[in-house]
């Protein structure tokens, strides 16, 4: 026998997601995501997060999100030409390879990593 769940508003339901570790850093915009998208839209940002294998710590991945690698995946899903997105993966690749140059104390994959690129980054 299906057990029924309780209606919940919105803001009960940014509430909940709250209370179980989501970071969400505005509240209005979480409200307008469920009313006009669904629950799994504001839990799952972006299916490469799941295609890439980035881990989750609670309900949020741990990279991705919060970070210069979350910036790639938006333009990414705004880009509607395959060819723009490999044009500006090459355009990042270059920028490391120069930047790698000139680094003395932290490596390019360090540097990788503060910006929150998961190691297989260049799948997307």
């Amino acid at each position: 026998m299906a057990t029924e769940k309780a209606f919940l508003t919105y803001e009960e339901q940014v509430q909940k997601l709250l209370e179980r570790g989501l970071g969400i850093f505005d509240v209005n915009e979480a409200i307008e995501i469920l009313s006009s998208e669904n629950y799994y839209r504001l839990i799952n940002p972006l299916p490469e997060h799941t295609r890439l294998g980035i881990p989750k710590t609670g309900q949020e991945h741990d990279q991705g999100i919060h970070d210069v690698f979350a910036i790639l995946l938006v333009v990414k899903s705004l880009l509607n030409n395959p060819t723009e997105l490999y044009e500006m993966k090459v355009e990042i690749n270059n920028a490391l390879y120069k930047l790698q140059k000139s680094l003395m104390s932290i490596s390019i994959d360090q540097v990788l990593f503060k910006m929150g690129f998961p190691d297989n980054w260049q799948s997307i």
